[in-house]
């Protein structure tokens, strides 16, 4: 009963960028098809748009984290913070042109954020040496508050493992 007053209380409102963002729209047969995090069939966990700053080629996304992402009572789960976090830091680094997987992923969690919650997500790449790229991200408010923070160390794969594990390297339009 509990669950279903949830889904009622809560609305999914418009996610829109800033003027110098650029919608980015990942097609549906994108990797396998079904997306870990925005592959909910009802989609009352999340939903979010990604964008790309015009200034820097950072990846935004605007987030709503509806009542299936609940962890304590009322309050976004954190694992679904990290999930956004890694799934847009490896985004940002695919931005530059580069394939590259999570090898250590590091969140610092700030404040709980309330279910029904539209916040902003930045991404990008801070460092990229032969095959190790560095990445930060952060998940804040509106009103400019950090709710949560992370770091990516992402690894670009060998050519012979691309070979190895016939991996098809896709890239989306803008």
């Amino acid at each position: 009963m509990m669950k279903k007053s949830l889904e009622k209380e809560f609305s999914v409102p418009e996610l829109t960028g800033e003027p110098d963002w650029v919608e980015i729209v990942i097609p549906d047969n994108f990797g396998s098809g079904r997306q870990f995090i925005t592959g909910d069939i009802r989609q009352d966990r999340i939903r979010l748009k990604y964008f790309k700053r015009k200034h820097d080629n950072a990846l935004m996304a605007r987030i709503w984290f509806g009542p299936a992402a609940e962890g304590p009572v009322g309050y976004v789960h954190g694992g679904s913070m990290a999930a956004l976090l890694d799934e847009s830091m490896g985004l940002a680094v695919l931005l530059t042109g580069s394939l590259a997987f999570t090898a250590k992923l590091t969140v610092k969690y700030r404040k709980m954020l309330p279910l029904g919650s539209v916040v902003t997500l930045e991404a990008q790449v801070k460092n990229a040496s032969g095959r190790r790229v560095l990445t930060t991200g952060r998940i804040y408010n509106d009103e400019g508050e950090v709710i949560s923070k992370g770091e990516g160390f992402f690894i670009k794969p060998s050519v012979n493992k691309i070979e190895e594990h016939n991996i098809e390297i896709k890239t989306f339009e803008e």
